[in-house]
């Protein structure tokens, strides 16, 4: 590899790259390259463009759709992103649909993603160069309750008091009752983050400076925002609303003595000389090996007293303190001992949500000892109550510090979730693997009903790895299967005549006992009814159960439905839809794209050409729109519902009444593929509900994908009304 590597060493990007799938310090490597490049990518040369974009595609594609983000993975997109690596439609590349996916790896717990997505401008459709959405997702980011912001118009600082992810809102301490709009905020505003320069100048902290050029260049580093950044908006921002002149931002600097200059610097240098934590932090990674007995404990202790209260900075004080409890010698017994005096401080062991998030987000290299010093400090119960919350695959870090009894009182702590009737899928995946055998633990597996029900609920990042892990034993796993069903079994080893006269060999034979009904009923329940596998997946795990026996075979068998094979059906008001859809499509909108490319054409350049980019963005969405739209016009047949025969099942073209187990009765209208409509309560035979419905029969118990239980009173035809509607 080449001794000085930058981002235009496109020969070492294949290697880079190729190692970046299994090497998590080579996307922190290639993500390092363009956090040091002296141009945005636009500037670059085609070439260069072309290499990164080719292999960073070819990475991110290669991971599954649902696989979590790690965090050198995001640090590589957050770096591409702000370097404005885009589409590349004439090479059918796409990169926007991976900034989605660390947008979700960022903001895992969003309550309206899309509409969030629309602001910043990186939603599938979005319009905005991804230069412009790379900015206001900065600044999104950096929007945290308690944050400072200033406002051109008002020439005001103003502080967060919420940020209103549901209506796209930031609600402000000045006028609570007047939320400003979140667009017009991210591109208008300047954002001063906790603990940087900026909010110290504002505050008017006592801070330092060596000299002018670095007090504009500290406090131009601790401000994000969409307007251009310089000298003359600090000035707009300090002058005179903080400090009456630039004599009194002067002042603020105190060069060193010529004689003392080598020796400042050399001391300015040192990870225990920082100004902030994110200095701090950013100088233990870089360190090498012991951090050295002598050491600035009052400026380390500072920082950290400082920023132990901030919900933001959590992360970064954990890495902080995880990295000076490695060097045992020197700095690992003055920290241990100043957390116990700052306990109440740090708002870590306050707020189980936020800890349970940190150590989410936290390098697997510090888990251990954050584990360890919350155990020490903040105590064993808070510990086990956080670890029950975090993915299964976190636990392990408490169970490796758990001595004695503390084990047992952990195991007690996971089933207390099961007895209370609300574990997760990481609860069972816990019990399954690592629970002790017993009557209790068997009775908490084969729970089927509550398995089922937990695998259904919504989950992100990494705590959708037990909910796949799970299903796929429940698909796979005969062992598990057992276990669902209560089926004792043996393996036992056999020997075995050969083919060849008086060949012999041992092999493995499982014998099982009968198991327990009720159990296999309540499984063959489950798989039937919730919609938590596919068709073939179903008559897999039905077919397993039933060869177990002759009891189990009848408890498959019992009430099978009949399995409806129909053509793909929608009503004659959608298909017209659909074609109109279609002819606007052809005759209007693509003619306009078209002549919108040409027009861009003409005007000269096209890297630097963003009306052409977003031009042939769009033709590439309107050709998948049309090719969409064909498909379903070719696959599609329309019916006059009408002609449905609605007798003693559900199929689609009737309207079913439903009373729920609260005794709360409504009526659902099952129609077409393209006839959903939420408002009028009508649903197509393929959506989860849909699938629920089909094939069942008056008096039979479903459960709703709401998870609430109900039962079907009434099977009837549309009504005159509703059939007219579908037909014009």
């Amino acid at each position: 590899m080449s001794a000085i590597l930058t981002y235009r060493s496109i020969n070492e990007l294949p290697s880079l790259f190729a190692k970046a799938e299994s090497d998590p310090e080579a996307c922190n490597i290639l993500a390092g390259l363009l956090n040091d490049a002296q141009s945005l990518s636009p500037a670059w040369p085609a070439l260069t463009q072309a290499a990164w974009k080719t292999h960073a595609a070819a990475l991110f594609q290669k991971m599954p759709e649902d696989a979590p983000l790690s965090q050198p993975r995001q640090n590589l997109l957050l770096a591409m992103l702000n370097m404005g690596l885009d589409d590349d439609p004439e090479r059918e590349i796409s990169l926007r649909p991976h900034y989605l996916r660390l947008f979700d790896a960022l903001r895992p717990n969003c309550v309206n993603r899309e509409g969030l997505l629309n602001v910043i401008g990186l939603d599938r459709n979005g319009k905005a160069p991804l230069l412009a959405a790379a900015a206001k997702f900065a600044v999104l980011r950096a929007i945290q309750p308690g944050t400072r912001l200033w406002f051109p118009a008002t020439e005001a600082v103003d502080i967060v008091q919420a940020l209103d992810e549901k209506h796209c809102r930031i609600v402000l301490a000045s006028d609570p009752e007047a939320p400003l709009a979140l667009a017009d905020a991210l591109t208008r505003c300047v954002v001063f983050p906790a603990g940087g320069e900026m909010e110290a100048l504002l505050l008017k902290k006592p801070i330092a400076f060596p000299d002018l050029p670095s007090l504009y260049q500290a406090a131009l580093a601790s401000m994000v925002t969409c307007l251009e950044a310089t000298e003359a908006l600090v000035d707009h921002i300090l002058i005179p609303g903080v400090y009456a002149s630039r004599a009194d931002l002067k002042a603020l600097c105190t060069p060193a003595k010529k004689e003392n200059i080598k020796e400042q610097s050399g001391l300015a240098s040192r990870w225990d000389y920082s100004r902030s934590l994110m200095e701090l932090r950013g100088r233990l990674e870089k360190s090498a090996g012991p951090l050295g007995g002598d050491w600035n404990q009052d400026n380390v202790k500072s920082i950290l007293t400082r920023e132990a209260g901030r919900p933001q900075m959590a992360e970064h004080w954990a890495v902080a303190v995880a990295i000076l409890l490695k060097d045992k010698e020197s700095t690992a017994p003055v920290i241990q001992k100043f957390c116990q005096e700052l306990q109440d401080q740090v708002v870590l062991w306050h707020d189980q949500d936020l800890f349970v998030k940190v150590m989410d987000k936290l390098p697997s290299k510090h888990l251990h000892e954050m584990a360890a010093l919350t155990k020490e400090v903040a105590g064993l119960e808070y510990l086990m109550g956080c670890t029950v919350q975090m993915p299964y695959h976190l636990w392990t870090y408490t169970e490796k510090i758990l001595e004695g009894g503390e084990k047992k009182a952990f195991e007690e702590r996971v089933l207390k979730g099961f007895r209370e009737g609300k574990p997760s899928a990481d609860h069972f995946a816990w019990l399954w693997k690592k629970g002790t055998p017993g009557e209790e633990r068997t009775r908490f597996l084969s729970n089927s009903d509550l398995l089922f029900k937990t695998l259904q609920k919504d989950a992100k990042g990494n705590y959708l790895k037990s909910q796949r892990d799970l299903r796929k034993a429940i698909l796979d796993s005969d062992e598990f299967l057992y276990t669902l069903m209560r089926v004792d079994y043996t393996v036992e080893k056999v020997k075995v005549e050969g083919a060849v006269k008086g060949a012999k060999y041992t092999t493995q034979v499982t014998r099982l006992d009968e198991g327990d009904l009720d159990a296999i009923k309540a499984l063959v329940r489950c798989a039937k009814r919730m919609p938590l596998l596919d068709a073939r997946e179903k008559t897999t795990l039905l077919v397993k159960i039933a060869r177990l026996s002759e009891e189990a075979k009848e408890a498959v068998e019992e009430g099978a439905s009949v399995q409806f094979k129909q053509d793909r059906l929608t009503s004659l008001r959608s298909y017209r839809l659909l074609q109109e859809d279609l002819d606007r499509l052809v005759n209007e909108e693509i003619p306009a794209n078209t002549a919108a490319i040409e027009e861009a054409r003409s005007r000269g350049d096209l890297s630097e050409n963003s009306e052409y980019k977003y031009a042939k963005e769009q033709q590439r969405n309107l050709n998948q729109r049309r090719a969409q739209l064909e498909r379903d016009l070719r696959t599609c047949r329309a019916i006059d519902f009408a002609e449905q025969e609605v007798k003693d099942r559900i199929l689609p073209g009737c309207v079913v009444t439903l009373k729920a187990e609260d005794g709360e009765i409504s009526q659902v209208t099952l129609l077409g593929l393209f006839d959903t409509d939420s408002q009028r309560n009508w649903y197509s035979y393929e959506s989860p509900m849909g699938k629920i419905l089909q094939g069942k029969r008056v008096e039979d118990e479903i459960t709703l994908p709401s998870e609430k239980s109900a039962v079907i009173q009434e099977i009837a035809p549309l009504s005159q009304e509703t059939l007219e509607f579908l037909r014009h």
